[in-house]
């Protein structure tokens, strides 16, 4: 990027700042997802497994990764087992400051109100990562909506 205001902006640059902030965003949410687990252990619940989603992996003539995309979307982030035997479906948030609506995808949202709505307890968790705090709300969560937020 460039170090002051005479200097241009290249394709390169942006594409290399875009890069990074991939890479930073990608830690971010692997130690979020962390910090969730260690949390629903320590809340009682067990077995709780990550939910891994399939990537499709786009290569260059050279075969040099260029990029991924998920082949298919999952219900959730997390599976685990309350204490009384009942199924559990996680959604793992991280932002700063606080969770909006709008960080949350359509089928998300139908996954955990139709967990919810079979009798399985439905979890959001959210990490401030301003803060490294760990929130976990039941599913539906009272006042949180379109154009809503929740700290």
């Amino acid at each position: 990027m460039p170090r002051n205001a005479t200097e241009t902006i290249t394709a390169a640059d942006l594409r290399s700042d875009a890069r990074a902030r991939g890479k930073r965003n990608r830690a971010q949410g692997a130690n979020a997802e962390m910090l969730v687990r260690a949390e629903l252990v320590r809340l009682g619940y067990r077995l709780v497994e990550r939910v891994h989603t399939p990537w499709r992996i786009a290569r260059d003539g050279k075969g040099k990764i260029v990029g991924a995309t998920p082949v298919e979307r999952v219900s959730g982030d997390f599976r685990a087992v309350s204490g009384d035997g009942r199924s559990v479906l996680v959604e793992v948030k991280s932002s700063p400051g606080r969770l909006r609506w709008s960080q949350l995808e359509d089928h998300q949202v139908r996954a955990l109100n139709e967990h919810h709505e079979a009798g399985g307890i439905s979890l959001l968790a959210w990490v401030d990562t301003e803060t490294w705090e760990v929130k976990v709300w039941q599913w539906p969560i009272s006042n949180f909506g379109p154009r809503r937020s929740i700290r």
